[in-house]
């Protein structure tokens, strides 16, 4: 019998939520000035318990400039070591925070990453989820996890037609 418990328990361990897990953007579409530095921050609104976050996002880059990232808020308060990574990519950026320790996790609701960026020229850059994995305090990896793009304008979003100044048109007589 007991190791029937332990299969048992094992098998819980293994099962992941019911239904898909909305994460969100914070702020959702949002305006900054040309030059000027912006920020992203990927919220759950559940109280669940996680371990890890790992992200991959897609933008324009001709439009951000992918700087930083790193724990979000939640993160932060715990006691444990947060071992966190990003790698900013010229229309990608990926990261990560994973709390180290036995009884490490963040219980949401709460902000589990940010990521910084610079606008580089006018216009719209739409910001897509690339892949999105969570793992709960139990390292099992959180199955059906949405996160719906957003956008970021740059200055007044308008990509300004190419000046070729003032050609003299042609007389036809």
């Amino acid at each position: 019998i007991p190791a029937m418990v332990a299969v048992i328990l094992i098998g819980m361990l293994q099962v992941t939520t019911a239904g898909a897990l909305d994460l969100r953007f914070e702020p959702e579409d949002q305006n900054i000035a040309l030059n000027a530095e912006g920020s992203l921050s990927i919220w759950i609104d559940e109280p669940l318990e996680v371990r890890t976050i790992e992200i991959t996002v897609s933008y324009d880059g001709s439009i951000l400039s992918g700087l930083v990232g790193g724990q979000g808020a939640a993160y932060q308060d715990l006691d444990c070591f947060v071992w966190e990574e990003y790698t900013p990519g010229e229309s990608q950026w990926y990261g990560f925070a994973v709390s180290i320790g036995v009884d490490c996790f963040v219980v949401g609701p709460g902000e589990l990453y940010t990521w910084n960026f610079t606008g580089i020229a006018n216009g719209t850059s739409n910001i897509t989820a690339v892949s999105v994995v969570l793992i709960d305090r139990y390292d099992v990896i959180i199955e059906e996890v949405v996160l719906p793009g957003t956008t970021v304008v740059v200055g007044d979003g308008i990509v300004s037609a190419p000046d070729f100044g003032n050609p003299q048109l042609p007389t036809i007589l």
